[in-house]
C-alpha cells in the first residue's frame, strides 16, 4: 500500500545518510590516526637524532676532559654508553630497519662507526692515537648524522605529503558522494511527491466534473493502494449517479409522452371548436384575432410539453422565493457529446387533427 511505499522510500533514504555517515566518520578517524602516526614518527626520529648528537658531543667533552685528567674516566664511560642507547632507540624505529632504503644504509654506516668512536673510551685507553681515531670517527659520524637527518626530514615530508593526497581525496570523494546521495534523495523525494501529488489532482479534476454533473467522466488510476480504491469508488460513484439521472430522464420523457398523448388530442379538439365558431361568426375580425391568440398560446403549451421529451438533464432554476421550477431551455441544451435521442411526437391515431 502507499503508506508502506511511503515508509520504506523515507526508511531506506535515512539508512542510506546513516551509513554514509558512519563510513564518513570511519575513514576520517582512519585519517586523523595516520596524521598522529605521521607525528609520533616525526617526533621519535627527530627526537632520537637529537639525542645521538647530544650524546655523541657529551661523549667527546667527557673524553677531553679525562686527557686532561680533570674527569674520572668512568665518566666517559658512562657517556659512551649513552650514545648506544640513543643509537638502540633510534634503532627502534622501522625506518633504520634493513631493506628499508637509503636511511636504513647510513644508519648502518653509523652503526659500524660507533664501536671505533667509543672503543678507547671503554677499554681505559686514552691516548695520542685513540684520540685520533676517535676525532676521526667523530666527524665521520656527524656527517653521517646529518645525512640521516636529511632523510628523516625528506621521509617526513613524503609522508605528509601523501597524507595530505590522501586526505584531499577523501573529502573529494566523500563530497562526491554526499552531493550523488542528495540528489538521488531529491529524485527520489520528487517521483513521491509525484506518486501522491498525480493522482490527488485527477481526484480533484473528477471532483469537479461531478460537481458539473458530468457524471461520463472516469478517473484513470490503474494502482494497487489507497488512490486506486479512491479511482475505483469515484468511477462506482459516477456510474451509480449517471444510473440515477438516466432512470429520472427516462421517467421524465414517459410522463412527456403521456401528456404529448393527451395534450394533443385535447389541443386539437379546442383548435377545431375555435375553426368552428370562427366559421360560425362570419369572420368577425375582432374574434378572429382573440382567435389567433388562443391559438398561439396552445402552440406554446404544445411546445413546452413537446421539450420535456428532449430534456438531457434536469436543471432547476428559481420561480419564486422558496419555489422551484425545471429550466426547459437549459434542460433541453446539454454539452453530452450523445444526447439521448428525443421521443418522435407522432399524433395519436384517434387525434381529431385527422377527422378534419
Amino acid at each position: 500500500m502507499l503508506r508502506r511505499k511511503l515508509l520504506t522510500r523515507i526508511g531506506l533514504l535515512i539508512g542510506a545518510f546513516v551509513c554514509g555517515a558512519v563510513v564518513a566518520v570511519v575513514l576520517l578517524q582512519r585519517v586523523v590516526q595516520d596524521i598522529d602516526r605521521v607525528n609520533q614518527d616525526t617526533a621519535l626520529l627527530t627526537d632520537s637524532l637529537n639525542e645521538l648528537s647530544a650524546a655523541i658531543t657529551a661523549f667527546e667533552a667527557q673524553r677531553l676532559a679525562e686527557n686532561n685528567a680533570i674527569t674520572d674516566p668512568t665518566v666517559t664511560i658512562e657517556a659512551a654508553l649513552g650514545v648506544e642507547e640513543a643509537m638502540a632507540r633510534l634503532a627502534a624505529h622501522p625506518i633504520t630497519q634493513p631493506p628499508e632504503g637509503q636511511a636504513a644504509e647510513v644508519f648502518t654506516r653509523i652503526a659500524a662507526l660507533i664501536p671505533g668512536f667509543t672503543e678507547g673510551a671503554r677499554q681505559g685507553q686514552p691516548g695520542a692515537s685513540s684520540d685520533a681515531q676517535a676525532l676521526a670517527a667523530s666527524i665521520v659520524l656527524r656527517s653521517e648524522i646529518r645525512t640521516l637527518g636529511q632523510i628523516v626530514t625528506d621521509y617526513v615530508g613524503t609522508e605528509r605529503t601523501q597524507l595530505g593526497k590522501k586526505f584531499r581525496a577523501l573529502v573529494l570523494g566523500l563530497t562526491l558522494a554526499a552531493i550523488v546521495m542528495v540528489n538521488a534523495s531529491a529524485i527520489i523525494l520528487l517521483h513521491t511527491a509525484y506518486m501522491i501529488l498525480r493522482p490527488v489532482d485527477q481526484l480533484v479534476e473528477a471532483s469537479r466534473e461531478l460537481a458539473k454533473e458530468h457524471f461520463e467522466h472516469r478517473v484513470e488510476i490503474d494502482r494497487d493502494d489507497e488512490f486506486g480504491e479512491l479511482a475505483h469508488a469515484y468511477n462506482r460513484l459516477a456510474a451509480q449517479l449517471a444510473a440515477n439521472e438516466e432512470r429520472k430522464m427516462e421517467t421524465l420523457r414517459q410522463v412527456a409522452v403521456a401528456l404529448n398523448h393527451d395534450l394533443n388530442n385535447t389541443l386539437a379538439a379546442i383548435e377545431l371548436e375555435l375553426r368552428l365558431v370562427d366559421l360560425q361568426t362570419g369572420g368577425n375580425p375582432r374574434l378572429t384575432e382573440r382567435f389567433q391568440r388562443m391559438h398561439q398560446s396552445l402552440a406554446r403549451v404544445a411546445k413546452a410539453v413537446r421539450s420535456l421529451t428532449e430534456v438531457r438533464r434536469i436543471v432547476l432554476t428559481e420561480y419564486m422565493p422558496g419555489q422551484m421550477m425545471l429550466d426547459l431551455e437549459r434542460s433541453v441544451s446539454s454539452d453530452d457529446a450523445h444526447p439521448p435521442p428525443s421521443i418522435p411526437d407522432h399524433p395519436p391515431p384517434d387525434s381529431p387533427a385527422e377527422d378534419r
